[in-house]
């Protein structure tokens, strides 16, 4: 493996790493401070799950442009 995709790979997993450790400290808090908001059930579902659904989405398109270019 070459260097160059060495450091992407790093530096790709450890942004997952620190978005979904940010994500993990959320999840106790603000399903209580949503509904106290008038939020139900399945609207604070969504808002979690948007970060990995959009992750899966354009991780071909990512994936083809860091193979081109690295």
């Amino acid at each position: 493996m070459a260097v160059g995709k060495r450091q992407t790979l790093l530096v790709t997993g450890l942004l997952n790493l620190g978005v979904y450790a940010g994500v993990g400290i959320l999840v106790p808090f603000f399903p209580k401070e949503a509904e106290k908001r008038g939020l139900t059930m399945s609207t604070y579902g969504l808002i979690f799950v948007m970060y990995p659904l959009i992750l899966f989405l354009f991780s071909p398109f990512l994936g083809t442009y860091v193979s081109s270019n690295a």
